[in-house]
């Protein structure tokens, strides 16, 4: 790519246009100069509309992932790329979708052995691999990150969402303009062995990883809605109970028991976006998407995302023909893009990320046109 190029992916061609301002070289070892904005010398057109990002909080401990790869950025270019980095929602190239995991209904193993607790890592060909295993007796119901990569992006409309519904073994996505369709089909998925059956449901994801899957839900709920799991020792430290989650959306406390967080994504320990089991005792479908932020006090509020208010009103089965209106899983994928304005490779150090202990966070995943 020329460095007067800039380079957006979209799901159906690349298109290039030329940049205004000459391509901007930077030295790491010399101050940085501020960059002026971005400007393009005809308007763009893409199949899909670019949504911006809001500024993002990085620093030198922030793990990036570009086709596989994994680093951080170097401190003296930190502040140029908050300016910079923005986002864009056209979908990524499929085998760039890293980390994909998800948990089955009910629970198995790799080889299609029953085995309660068990999440598999999926590749998108058929294959599997098994993921962490939470060492429970339950059903795994629904499954997260600490720091989902694109959480405020999707919270913000900025991101597409992915989610599955009961009883359907595909995974839809909706993207901020409202298009929408099936993602993943179950052959993507998991494909059925000799004694394997394949995927029966997605009953949780997880995308953007490695293998980091770190937050988890038990179905029924009992009692503890959310569990913290770090993988290095196997602990299991309840995040979220069963009462917070059914008074920040407002159930009754004679209907407490009956709240069964079935979807999630969270960010930080009191950020999370979060669907529930259907409850007709008090009207609720299961195809609602509520976002809460629990140290706010206030109640959670549903999702705005694509033109719909995802409630109890908006009907899922029929904006996507799925099988069922209860939401079974929830996810996001976009990617970040950086300019080519850092093209010495100096100011990118490589790391093993899966030797990060506690995964604290899901990497970022980049276009690697910026680079």
């Amino acid at each position: 790519m020329e460095p007067n190029e800039l380079i957006f992916f979209t799901g159906v061609e690349t298109p290039s246009v030329e940049l205004i301002s000459e391509p901007i070289i930077f030295n790491p070892v010399e101050p940085i100069e501020p960059i002026e904005p971005i400007e393009f010398s005809e308007p763009l057109e893409f199949s899909e509309p670019i949504e911006f990002s809001e500024p993002l909080e990085i620093d030198e401990s922030t793990v990036f992932s570009l086709e596989g790869e994994y680093f951080t950025l170097d401190s003296s270019i930190i502040d140029v790329v908050k300016e910079e980095i923005f986002i864009y929602w056209d979908f990524p190239s499929f085998n760039n979708v890293t980390g994909k995991e998800y948990s089955n209904n009910a629970d198995k193993d790799t080889n299609g052995i029953p085995d309660p607790g068990q999440t598999l890592e999926w590749f998108g060909n058929g294959s599997t691999n098994d993921g962490f295993d939470y060492g429970i007796a339950g059903q795994v119901d629904a499954m997260a990150n600490r720091g989902d990569a694109l959480f405020h992006a999707v919270t913000n409309n900025q991101a597409n969402l992915l989610f599955s519904t009961t009883f359907d073994n595909n995974i839809y996505f909706e993207t901020p303009s409202g298009w929408n369709g099936i993602e993943y089909t179950p052959d993507q998925i998991d494909l059925p062995g000799a004694i394997d059956p394949g995927v029966l449901d997605v009953d949780g994801l997880e995308v953007w990883g490695p293998v980091d899957a770190n937050r988890f839900s038990i179905y029924g709920d009992p009692g503890v809605a959310v569990y913290d799991y770090d993988p290095l020792t196997g602990t299991k430290t309840p995040l979220y109970d069963q009462t917070e989650i059914a008074e920040a959306i407002g159930v009754p406390d004679q209907y407490w028991d009956l709240v069964n967080l079935d979807a999630m994504m969270t960010f930080g320990d009191n950020l999370i976006m979060f669907s529930i089991d259907p409850i007709s005792e008090v009207g609720l479908d299961g195809g609602e998407i509520w976002v809460w932020d629990r140290a706010s006090g206030n109640p959670a509020n549903f999702l705005n995302h694509g033109g719909n208010l995802w409630d109890t009103n908006f009907d899922v089965m029929a904006t996507f023909g799925t099988a069922s209106e209860n939401i079974n899983s929830l996810e996001a994928v976009g990617q970040y893009y950086i300019p080519p304005i850092i093209d010495i490779p100096e100011i990118l150090i490589p790391i093993d990320f899966e030797l990060l202990e506690g995964f604290s966070a899901d990497p970022l995943p980049l276009f690697s046109e910026g680079f």
